[in-house]
Formats: C-alpha cells, sequence, structure tokens
C-alpha cells in the first residue's frame, strides 16, 4: 500500500502483493488491492478478476461486492453490474454509493431515465442516507439534464448544501453546474454571472491546491462558459499535464469528459469529436446512451462525424 499510495508505484505495489499471496493465498486483502491498483493502470479486465476473487472469498462484504460491480459496470458488463448491485442493496439497504451507481447505471445501459429515478427517489426515502461521495447527487443532477428538465436540476442546486459535488475523480462547483443549466436553457446572460462566480471559486483553489487536475479542468468549462477562448484551453492543458493517462486512466477518464465539453462549449467540434471517440472506444463511465441523450452535446448533433460516431460505437452492450 505503501508504494501504491504514496509513491503510485503501481508495478512495485503489484510486486508486494504477489508476495504476498504466496505466504498467505487466502487473505483476501491481496486480492483487494491488487484490484485497485491494477484499475489506475486501466487494466479493467485483470481488476474484476481480481475483486471477484475478493468476491469469493468475501461474498457478503457490501464494499468487495460493489468494487467488482462497479468494475464490471466500467466494463460494460451491465448485466452482470446491475445483478450485483441488487444483492448488494439486499444486503446492506442503506449502501448510498450502491443507489447511486446503480441509477446511474440505468441510463448507460438502457437509456432508462425512468428506471433511474425511481432508484433515486428510492434512496431518497431510506432514513439516514448519506451521500459522502457527492454520487447520487451527481446522477440525480446529470439525469434531470438528460431528461432536460432545466427548473428540476436548478431547484436540486438551490437545495445543495455543499459548496461543490466532488469526490476523487471530480469538482463541481454549484455555480458551475448552474451555469451549465442556465446556458442549456438559453438564459445565456444569467449563466455568465454564474460561470464567473464559478471562475472565483476555482481560481482561488488553484491557488492553494495547484496540483489537483480536478480544479484546472474544471475552470476550462467555466472560462469556456464565459466565452474566454485561450484561457480555457490553457486550464484545460494544464488539467491534462496533471492528470495523463500513464499516471492514472481511471482519473484521466474524467478529465479528457471535461476537456471534450470544454472543446463543445467553445466550438472546437473536431477535437470534442475526437475526445468522444476515445472516451467510447475504451472502458470507462460514459456510453452511447449518454451521449445521444446529454443535451451538452447538442450542438454537435448536425455534425455527421458525430452521428458517425454513434454508429460506430452503437452496436456495443
Amino acid at each position: 500500500y505503501y508504494a501504491y499510495y504514496a509513491r503510485l508505484d503501481y508495478p512495485g505495489a503489484l510486486n508486494e502483493f504477489k508476495a504476498a499471496r504466496v505466504l498467505e493465498p487466502s487473505n483476501s486483502e491481496v486480492f483487494e488491492g491488487s484490484g485497485y491498483v491494477l484499475r489506475r493502470q486501466g487494466r479493467w479486465e485483470e481488476a474484476a478478476a481480481q475483486l471477484n476473487e475478493w468476491v469469493k472469498l468475501d461474498p457478503r462484504n457490501p464494499s468487495a461486492l460493489s468494487h467488482y460491480s462497479f468494475a464490471c459496470d466500467v466494463l460494460r458488463r451491465y448485466s452482470e453490474s446491475d445483478r450485483v448491485f441488487g444483492l448488494i442493496l439486499s444486503l446492506n439497504p442503506s449502501y448510498g454509493n450502491a443507489y447511486a451507481r446503480r441509477a446511474w447505471l440505468q441510463v448507460l445501459w438502457h437509456g432508462d431515465v425512468d428506471r433511474a429515478q425511481s432508484i433515486i427517489a428510492e434512496a431518497e426515502r431510506v432514513v439516514g442516507f448519506q451521500d459522502d461521495q457527492a454520487l447520487l447527487a451527481h446522477a440525480k443532477f446529470r439525469v434531470a439534464l438528460i431528461t432536460r428538465d432545466f427548473e428540476g436540476a436548478l431547484r436540486q442546486l438551490e437545495r445543495e448544501t455543499r459548496e461543490a459535488l466532488g469526490n476523487q475523480f471530480f469538482f463541481f462547483p454549484v455555480e458551475l453546474l448552474r451555469g451549465e443549466v442556465l446556458d442549456l436553457s438559453g438564459r445565456h446572460d444569467l449563466a455568465k454571472h454564474s460561470f464567473e462566480a464559478a471562475r472565483r471559486r476555482l481560481e482561488e483553489l488553484i491557488s492553494k491546491n495547484p496540483k489537483d487536475f480536478r480544479y484546472p479542468s474544471s475552470l476550462g468549462i467555466a472560462l469556456a462558459g464565459l466565452g474566454l477562448r485561450e484561457e480555457a484551453l490553457r486550464a484545460a492543458a494544464r488539467a491534462a499535464d496533471l492528470m495523463p493517462d500513464s499516471k492514472d486512466e481511471w482519473k484521466a477518464n474524467w478529465r479528457m469528459m471535461d476537456l471534450a465539453l470544454t472543446d463543445t462549449m467553445l466550438g472546437r467540434q473536431s477535437e470534442a469529436i475526437e475526445r468522444l471517440d476515445v472516451l467510447l472506444s475504451r472502458t470507462g463511465e460514459i456510453s452511447t446512451n449518454v451521449v445521444r441523450l446529454d443535451p451538452r452535446w447538442d450542438s454537435l448533433r448536425s455534425n455527421p462525424r458525430f452521428q458517425a460516431l454513434l454508429t460506430k460505437h452503437g452496436g456495443k452492450p
């Protein structure tokens, strides 16, 4: 774990886990840790296999089941992922992340927003429900956008007590999300006020934490919303430098999604479509169903290359 967490030495960490497996072949932590490292390397097939071994050793552990089901989700093994999420909730009905991931899975898998909304509503009825990683809030917001319920998305943001929806993969200030909704619904002047507020917040965070890739990634979106082309591209490039695929492909995928959105907002259609092509070509938390439905890509829809992209990837599960 020192090699993994402290040094980001993924090959070294795997060697240590292999040595531990020789000493204790039934130690579930060996498979757990190996799965964590492999997914950081983008080796999701191998990661899923290791996490499944963890499940076999500890079949009623919601954490083991959750990590395995999420690996299946990223690999687009949606049927297996949905099955395991259902098992998790039967064992632990208050496990918040499982509701969030299962809800978004319905959109990834079938584009089924009604089922996603039903799961979100079920989660919100759970007494003492916690959403510490903002996964359910993010899923609920994205589903509102996809259904073009812009007023509902704004009401959600008005009720939000956190200043931002964030975890290790993304950091979206409420002002930034509000700006997106207002812009998509045609209230461009109000959107600019929100984007400017997000810009100020993110620039302050960057000054305090200059190595955190999430902040310039979101700043690129805010600056694009303000029409500041060169500044937006510089922020996006900074995020790419801080989190390349070689460092952590899982986190880099989130950075690339923000880049694609920044490009789209700036009218850089070719660049945006190329990034979406890469994201749909490899494992990740995006699918053609999401791209078809999400209004953030509306400006690309008349582009023949965008339609070709959907056709190219449309046969995937």
